[in-house]
């Protein structure tokens, strides 16, 4: 005896009240959506607000200030830099110029005392005005280079710029160390020494203090007899 399968199908409801429509669904998506962001989401009140805007702002400011104090650092190392490089170029410059002139101020030097060999012949020829107009054509040269004397009489003594030849006593203090007498003249192109001035410095020497004994008058005599026994 066979058995009838039935396919049973289900059939749809006729009632409205069962069928959910698809505004529906949105709507109650919605308002979970609300009621879930209204509990868990606090809105911050004025002054809450207000303090995060204030503390925004002073670190703002911080930053700003830190920006500022190394810009200003920075700038003063690249000028501290550019002061130094210019300072090493003059440097640089005078030391050529001194040692330009320095090589050519030995033969000056003799062309000098050959002048003043002459003078004291008393020899007025053509020879020696012929070799003034020499030196003072070395010597314009050589100030366009910026030769200049070094400080001579009355000048403090300095071992860069002076060569004692002797010390001489001197009763002013005022004189003590002072170039007394220039034997002969020194020369420097800026910084860079060319020939040391050969001088006599004054030495000042405090005298000595004697202390005289006091005198003591007839009649006051202090010290006392021996008793006699």
């Amino acid at each position: 005896m066979g058995t009838n399968n039935v396919n049973e199908t289900e059939t749809p409801s006729n009632n409205p009240n069962d069928v959910i429509s698809d505004t529906q669904v949105e709507d109650d998506v919605v308002v979970e959506l609300s009621e879930s962001l209204n509990s868990e989401v606090e809105l911050p009140t004025p002054e809450g607000a207000l303090a995060a805007m204030v503390a925004l702002q002073e670190e703002t400011e911080g930053r700003l200030r830190k920006v500022s104090s190394a810009f200003k650092q920075a700038k003063q190392d690249l000028d501290w830099i550019k002061k130094r490089a210019a300072e090493e170029r003059k440097e640089e410059t005078e030391r050529a110029k001194g040692m330009a002139v320095k090589r050519l101020f030995e033969p000056l030097q003799n062309l000098r005392r050959s002048i003043e060999s002459l003078e004291k012949e008393d020899e007025k020829s053509s020879t020696l005005e012929g070799l003034k107009l020499v030196e003072n054509s070395f010597m314009t040269g050589f100030n366009e280079l910026g030769l200049k004397e070094v400080p001579g009489y009355g000048s403090i003594f300095n071992p860069d710029h002076h060569e004692a030849l002797t010390l001489m006593p001197v009763e002013k203090i005022e004189l003590d160390n002072r170039v007394l007498q220039v034997f002969a003249a020194g020369y420097q192109v800026g910084g860079f020494l060319i020939e040391p001035a050969k001088v006599i410095v004054g030495k000042y020497t405090a005298p000595e203090v004697i202390n005289e004994p006091e005198a003591t008058t007839e009649g006051d005599d202090t010290s006392t007899a021996e008793p006699v026994e």
